[in-house]
């Protein structure tokens, strides 16, 4: 048989068997409650359809069940799918079981990216998502999604307050860095970031208003060098400021952790960004001096 008649043979099978019912990908299924077409937020059925997911299940799905996904696009997490109603209306019952999940979870001190960091992580992006208005999303805002995010946060700073103090960040980093501190920074940050613009920023500038600056502590700031005199020899007050300066504790990492400082930071800077804001990006950030010298001296 000439090449291209096998070619033509070859082509006529594959083609037949793509059409056959029984071949068909369950995303070009009939739909239906089960075995619909495959839509984003939805999972997979025992017998390979597609169906509207339980709470239990959007669960499994965050916390990796891949017997349930084939997408690992965030913005096609079935609990996001489910707090929005993507594919219909849900019970109260429903929604608030899997915020109180999702809060759980996000209470949980975890090392950086280990597993139980990374399915936090995907926690508080769902929370994110579903409260957010943007045109690009599906279904309706949860609204509730964003007093989740803020219940995590004054969850996280009364449980470090238990043990005494009036100030979380100053007692969470008592001793150094910890997973208690940087769980209650990362909770401010989701507040802040869910919102930016709205209810994220007006909570973290109530915390600003509602605190105080704490001073900064006396530490080793700086450098106070050796300087030689006009015979060679290093100089006697410079030799005893410098002796002064090395006899101080180093300074603490963060410099000086506070409400004050922390909430502050939102107003004087983008999340992640090391430049100020422009004075017209918010309404009365703080006295960038006095912000400096209180809290991030050096680095700006």
């Amino acid at each position: 048989m000439a090449t291209g008649s096998i070619w033509r043979v070859l082509a006529a099978v594959a083609w037949t068997g793509l059409l056959a019912p029984e071949a068909l990908p369950a995303q070009e299924r009939e739909p239906g409650e089960r075995g619909r077409a495959w839509a984003p937020g939805l999972v997979l059925d025992e017998g390979g359809g597609w169906r509207v997911p339980t709470t239990d299940e959007a669960l499994r799905a965050l916390r990796g069940d891949w017997s349930l996904l084939n997408d690992p696009d965030p913005d096609n997490s079935p609990a996001v799918a489910l707090l929005r109603e993507e594919h219909g209306p849900r019970t109260q019952a429903e929604q608030e079981a899997l915020v109180d999940a999702l809060v759980d979870i996000l209470l949980i001190d975890a090392e950086f990216s280990s597993d139980e960091f990374l399915v936090r992580s995907k926690a508080g992006a769902t929370l994110s998502t579903a409260q957010r208005h943007a045109s690009y999303l599906r279904g309706t805002p949860y609204s509730e999604a964003f007093d989740a995010l803020v219940r995590v946060y004054e969850t996280r700073a009364a449980r470090v307050l238990a043990g005494g103090g009036d100030d979380p960040f100053r007692e969470a980093y008592r001793t150094g860095p910890s997973l208690a501190a940087s769980g209650l920074v990362g909770a401010l940050i989701r507040v802040y970031s869910a919102d930016p613009e709205g209810r994220g920023r007006d909570y973290v500038r109530a915390l600003f208003e509602a605190s105080e600056p704490l001073p900064p502590p006396v530490c080793r700031r700086g450098l106070v060098p050796l300087v030689m005199g006009p015979d060679g020899e290093i100089t006697a007050s410079s030799k005893e400021g410098h002796e002064a300066w090395l006899a101080l504790p180093e300074c603490p990492k963060p410099y000086n952790p506070s409400v004050w400082c922390e909430a502050g930071r939102f107003l004087m800077y983008e999340p992640g960004a090391t430049r100020p804001r422009r004075p017209d990006d918010v309404a009365d950030p703080p006295d960038p001096e006095v912000f400096k010298e209180l809290c991030y001296p050096g680095i700006m």
